[in-house]
């Protein structure tokens, strides 16, 4: 993709979605783990030497969630057979990230949100389908931290279509989302962006047909 999708004209439009709500209480996470379902987002070393956090002294302090979007240009996936074919014929798979639900909780002692997100995709099995599978990814980034690598982690997705279904709903539950807060203040910075992993030609299909539909 131009520029990988961190980069700064990409977020120029997003589809917010924001349906995160704080958790009173939770559960403190250990020492963070990068795995399938446990995301840690390192700040850049300007960012982890920033100073100046006494207002988290304060018990009754309480940090908002971080705004979460999706991304626009990615919140949906057109996926045609090798070849030049580009009508509903040609489609293999659709895919759309439809929502997400989510709650968040500030640790104040290791200045850190945890963040967890139930990511929503919806996917279509198309006519040049040739099997009932379909492996798909989505990400989940940080623009603040870009270009540090681990502002953006990808996700892979397997989709089955049992039977004769053709479309399927897929829940990707219990996402962990950690992220290094200094300055509670600064916490409308850390937007968290989704989308599906696109290649250059399916993004460049997305931006040339938004809002039209396969003839």
């Amino acid at each position: 993709m131009h520029g990988g999708l961190c980069a700064a004209p990409l977020f120029s439009k997003v589809a917010s979605n924001s349906r995160l709500e704080p958790e009173e209480k939770g559960a403190l996470m250990s020492e963070p783990v990068v795995a399938r379902k446990s995301l840690f987002f390192t700040a850049l070393a300007a960012v982890l030497a920033l100073s100046g956090c006494s207002m988290f002294d304060q018990d009754d302090v309480k940090a908002p969630c971080p705004k979460v979007s999706i991304l626009a240009d990615a919140a949906k996936l057109v996926r045609f057979r090798p070849g030049p074919g580009r009508d509903v014929t040609d489609v293999e798979t659709q895919a759309e990230l439809t929502g997400y639900q989510g709650s968040c909780h500030y640790d104040k002692t290791k200045k850190m949100m945890n963040v967890s997100l139930a990511v929503g995709i919806d996917a279509a099995r198309g006519p040049a389908a040739q099997g009932r599978a379909a492996n798909l990814s989505y990400f989940v980034a940080i623009p603040t931290f870009w270009p540090d690598p681990k502002a953006k982690v990808v996700l892979p997705v397997a989709i089955a279509f049992p039977g004769n279904a053709t479309t399927v709903h897929y829940t990707d539950n219990d996402v962990q989302i950690s992220i290094p807060v200094p300055v509670v203040k600064d916490m409308a910075k850390y937007e968290i962006v989704l989308g599906l992993q696109l290649n250059e030609a399916e993004l460049e299909y997305n931006r040339q047909h938004r809002g039209a539909t396969i003839q």
